[in-house]
């Protein structure tokens, strides 16, 4: 039977298929800056008025957005070797 599925990578843990296209893996996220960043072995970052009428991002909020950061890179190389080893004969 000839059939194209389209899946996420996800959904396709653990099968295989004989061709598997990645598509858009040279989009980079959509960053939005938050006045506030969580990570639990940190604690909360925050901006903070400067003089200016500004606002400056505190040491710990940098901290944290350069963890989370990396967290959501390393994430991503794990979905595409998950999705990289789901193909049997073509990439």
């Amino acid at each position: 039977l000839d059939a194209v599925a389209i899946l996420t990578i996800h959904k396709s843990k653990g099968l295989e298929f004989p061709i598997v296209l990645l598509p858009d893996l040279q989009r980079e996220r959509n960053r939005r800056s938050s006045e506030f960043v969580y990570e639990r072995n940190i604690g909360l970052g925050f901006d903070i008025p400067d003089w200016t009428g500004g606002k400056i991002s505190t040491a710990i909020k940098e901290e944290v957005s350069d963890r989370i950061a990396l967290r959501e890179i390393f994430e991503s190389i794990r979905k595409l070797y998950v999705g990289m080893t789901r193909a049997e004969d073509r990439l």
